[in-house]
């Protein structure tokens, strides 16, 4: 102990650390506190959660074997539907991506931007004058209103094309 006492204290000198023999002290001279065990109390949520768990096993013990086949089908049918509607709801995020920067895009063009009022969206068959187009895309009809040059409203449609890299707008003339 004294050895480790002492090259303390050669550390210390060497780093430039003035020194007091009276700050040196052994480990087991230090203060030594004990933390009291706390009681860590789970949450209402956390019981309830445990108590459906347990009523679920439960349930599933006194099933018969047809009535877990059964069980089991459903829960492989309610995951392809969530599958199903994941894919569907990215999807409609993309959708809905491209028609607001197609408003956008429409907007930008107009001598009134702010007199802008879209009526409505309408999906159209891939094609376009009589062409199949690639599945890839997808064919969308902008009806809105918007003020004429003369400080009337005009209701017109306009046609997009909704690729992989954004939104083309389509002039039938």
């Amino acid at each position: 102990m004294k050895a480790t006492l002492l090259l303390t204290a050669i550390l210390l000198t060497l780093t430039g650390c003035d020194i007091d023999k009276d700050q040196i002290r052994r480990k087991s001279d230090l203060p030594t506190t004990v933390m009291p065990a706390t009681i860590v109390e789970k949450s209402a949520e956390e019981k309830n959660a445990q108590r459906r768990a347990d009523a679920e096993v439960k349930r599933l013990d006194a099933l018969t074997p047809a009535q877990r086949k059964a069980e089991a089908a459903k829960k492989i049918a309610q995951t392809k539907r969530d599958a199903e509607l994941n894919s569907y709801n990215a999807m409609n995020a993309k959708v809905r991506d491209n028609q607001i920067m197609a408003e956008m895009l429409l907007q930008r063009g107009m001598r009134d931007p702010d007199s802008f009022k879209k009526v409505s969206w309408t999906k159209y068959t891939n094609k376009l004058d009589g062409v199949k187009i690639s599945m890839v895309f997808s064919v969308w009809g902008l009806t809105y209103r918007a003020k004429n040059g003369f400080g009337g409203y005009n209701v017109e449609e306009q046609i997009f094309i909704f690729g992989e890299n954004g939104v083309v707008p389509y002039n039938r003339r």
